[in-house]
């Protein structure tokens, strides 16, 4: 996909995708089979399957998914590099361990340009579409993408070689990535790291690694979109209930959240090893510390002396270490980051629900549903 893009100067200096390329792979997509829609009447009827035009799922995959899923890799990409140079600036990966490091970035690099996942993602691609048009067309009589024949006509043809396999295509793409991403985190959390359990981002300075999820988070907006036009077929051509749609959203969010903070994981085996030796050791070293603190204390009061300021500092400096030791966490995440991924996964089915309830209505229900 990269050297084809390049090949057609769709490529930015820096050989990443561009607003351009976005809007290119989107047009592609959309305008022929809108355009060969134009000439068919059944365009100006607005009823399920029949116009391409009232196919929200069209919007959907074509324009909206396919122009997202193609602008954000310029900064999916720069905000991954910017979290692996943490793992060398920060000292946690020290410099005789370069070699493992630079054989795992490897790896992972020749994965994601892999020639033979491509071919792989491209048929499978192919296998998804065939299997969706086959199954959009199965569902209503008349549908915008078959002639009165019942045979595929030309929006049909350019759905199924092109923009649906497009459509798929972009998705796995991502799907493979993310894979290679998470393989690329577990690789690095198998070499020795240099981890501080002091650190106040109680993860051993692996705090960085929160910012991992929301690199997918344009990715789940996309896909919340598709979900969504699904949906709001249903809602306005079938009248779905309010519930399943609540049950659906749910799932969605539940999938989202475990699926990008999955990676994070890998690095558990660190942190709770982490835990385990600070704990021993600063709890000998406290009480070493504050025992001999106490003996002098007491040697202080008989012999009518003040306590040595370094002693009383150094026994307040030792308690917040210990504290922070308890609290290092099992994975290097913070809630606050779960945020933008439901917002991502939520907000399109809420544009859907409110054309079946008031949107006052909907909030209050959905955040009782979340309480």
């Amino acid at each position: 996909m990269h050297w084809l893009q390049g090949r057609l100067g769709l490529l930015a200096g820096d050989e990443l995708p561009t607003v351009r390329t976005g809007v290119v792979l989107a047009a592609v997509a959309w305008l022929p089979p809108a355009l060969f829609s134009l000439f068919d009447e059944r365009s100006w009827t607005i009823a399920y399957g029949t116009s391409f035009f009232a196919d929200f799922g069209s919007y959907a995959r074509y324009l909206i998914a396919i122009f997202v899923l193609t602008v954000v890799d310029r900064g999916a990409e720069g905000r991954l590099n910017r979290l692996l140079a943490c793992f060398v600036e920060s000292g946690i990966i020290a410099r005789d361990r370069y070699e493992a490091l630079t054989a795992v970035l490897t790896r992972a690099d020749r994965r994601t340009s892999s020639a033979v996942a491509e071919v792989v993602m491209l048929v499978t691609a192919y296998a998804l579409a065939t299997l969706t048009i086959t199954r959009t067309a199965g569902l209503a009589e008349n549908m915008w993408l078959e002639s009165a024949e019942g045979q595929l006509d030309l929006a049909g043809w350019w759905a199924v070689l092109v923009s649906t396999p497009l459509f798929f295509f972009l998705v796995l793409r991502w799907l493979w990535r993310f894979a290679v991403w998470a393989a690329l985190l577990r690789g690095i959390s198998r070499i020795p790291l240099s981890l501080v359990a002091t650190h106040p981002d109680r993860a051993g300075g692996l705090g960085f690694l929160t910012l991992f999820p929301l690199i997918f988070v344009p990715f789940t907006l996309a896909l919340s979109v598709v979900v969504a036009s699904s949906a709001l077929q249903e809602v306005v051509f079938s009248s779905v209930a309010f519930e399943m749609l609540r049950n659906v959203t749910l799932l969605w969010i539940t999938f989202v959240v475990l699926l990008f903070f999955g990676p994070l994981i890998a690095f558990s085996g660190n942190l709770l090893a982490l835990r385990e030796t600070a704990l021993i050791a600063h709890s000998k070293l406290v009480a070493r510390y504050n025992r001999a603190a106490e003996q002098e204390m007491l040697a202080s009061d008989r012999r009518d002396q003040k306590l040595d300021i370094d002693t009383i500092s150094g026994v307040a400096d030792l308690a917040p270490s210990l504290g922070t030791i308890y609290r290092i966490k099992p994975i290097p995440a913070e809630i606050w980051a779960v945020v933008p991924l439901v917002v991502a996964a939520t907000v399109p089915m809420i544009v859907v629900a409110s054309v079946q309830v008031p949107l006052g209505d909907l909030l209050r229900r959905l955040i009782g549903a979340f309480l």
